[in-house]
């Protein structure tokens, strides 16, 4: 799944994120019951060692898939001067709408202008939006008037 969302031009992943997420979540008691107990416990000071190693790893890993990957090299599509940061941005960020901070704080503070926008993405431009329409549509409209 990693993969094909990587294919897509995708550079964060919603799935990472959540399994890690998860996988913080539901490892919180363990840590704490560890952390409750110590390592003085019989036959647990491997446990307790591994444990305490593996945990603080797992919450790095969560915050590392806060941060969107670095930008493709190659992109199948024409790029323009400003890009909307929205392809850029971490899973966390698209479902938080914190990359669009920015614009607004620039909204806030003073009165938008044309140059301050972003260009259009690729995937919402209507001649990418226009063409699947029409493939859509023509496929559709062939089979309704049979």
């Amino acid at each position: 799944m990693v993969l094909v969302e990587k294919k897509r031009g995708f550079q964060s992943s919603g799935y990472l994120f959540l399994f890690w997420l998860l996988a913080v979540l539901c490892f919180i008691p363990e840590f704490v019951s560890h952390i409750l107990a110590g390592p003085y416990q019989e036959d647990e000071g491997l446990r307790f060692g591994t444990f305490m190693v593996f945990y603080p790893m797992v919450v790095l890993m969560l915050l590392i898939h806060c941060f969107g990957d670095a930008p493709p090299r190659y992109v199948h599509y024409p790029q323009g001067q400003k890009t909307c940061p929205e392809g850029g941005a971490s899973f966390l960020s698209k479902i938080t709408f914190s990359w669009i901070d920015s614009l607004i704080w620039r909204g806030y503070k003073q009165a938008l202008e044309h140059t301050d926008l972003w260009d259009i993405s690729y995937e919402n431009a209507s001649n990418t939006v226009v063409s699947k329409w029409n493939k859509n549509w023509n496929k559709k409209s062939a089979t309704a008037y049979r």
